[in-house]
C-alpha cells in the first residue's frame, strides 16, 4: 500500500483503497513511518475556537489499517507552527514546534512524544514541555534529529536576554520519554 499526501487548502491521505480529508485548515504537514508501516502524521491548522494555529496529529497502525482520530498536541491558547517529527530506531517518535511561550512571552520550541507501536496500538502522547529557555526567542527554521549513538537532538537559533545578539543552541534527549537537557550555547554573535 502506497500513502501519499497533497496539501492545497486541506491535507488528503490517499490509499489504493480510499481518501478521506484530515483537515481543511492544515498547513506544513510531515509523516514518519516505521520499519512495520505505522506511521504519524502531524501539521499546523487554525483552531475553530480559539483561532490560534495548533498542532494536529493522526497515528496510523499498519496491522489494523486504521488511521486514529485527530489531536490537538500543542496549547490551544497560544499560537503554534513549525512542526517537525524524528523517530527512534524503535519506532517511537518525539514532535517538535514553536510556540509563544505563555510564561516570558518569547517564542520557544515545545516537545511531545508517543512511544512505539504494541499489540495494535500507538501509546499515549506525554504532555508538550518547553525545551528551549523561556528567555530566549527561537528564530525559525530550528531541526529535530535522532541519533543511534545518542538519542534525539534539537538545534536552534536564538535572541537571547532581550539582547540584539544571537546565538546557536542545542538540547538532547537519551529517549523519547527522557527529560531534555538544559539547553546549552554553541556559538553566540
Amino acid at each position: 500500500m502506497r500513502y501519499f499526501i497533497y496539501c492545497f487548502t486541506a491535507i488528503f491521505v490517499l490509499t489504493f483503497q480510499s481518501a478521506f480529508v484530515i483537515e481543511e485548515s492544515a498547513h506544513n504537514p510531515l509523516i514518519i513511518a516505521d520499519s512495520s508501516g505505522n506511521k504519524v502524521l502531524l501539521w499546523s491548522a487554525v483552531d475553530n475556537e480559539t483561532q490560534n494555529n495548533v498542532i494536529q496529529v493522526v497515528t496510523y497502525v499498519a496491522s489494523t489499517n486504521r488511521w486514529d482520530p485527530p489531536i490537538t498536541i500543542s496549547d490551544k491558547g497560544q499560537n503554534a507552527y513549525s512542526p517537525k517529527l524524528a523517530i527512534d530506531n524503535s519506532g517511537n517518535v518525539v514532535a517538535a514546534w514553536m510556540q509563544n511561550d505563555s510564561i516570558g512571552g518569547n517564542v520557544g520550541i515545545y516537545i511531545a512524544s508517543i512511544s512505539k507501536v504494541v499489540k495494535s496500538s500507538w501509546g499515549t502522547w506525554i504532555l508538550p514541555v518547553l525545551v528551549s529557555s523561556s528567555y530566549e526567542n527561537v528564530i525559525p527554521n530550528f531541526q529535530l534529529s535522532f541519533d543511534n549513538s545518542s538519542g534525539f537532538f534539537l538545534t536552534w537559533g536564538a535572541y537571547c536576554n532581550g539582547m540584539s545578539c544571537s546565538c546557536l543552541r542545542i538540547a538532547s534527549a537519551d529517549s523519547y520519554e527522557s527529560a531534555w537537557s538544559k539547553p546549552i550555547t554553541l556559538s553566540a554573535d
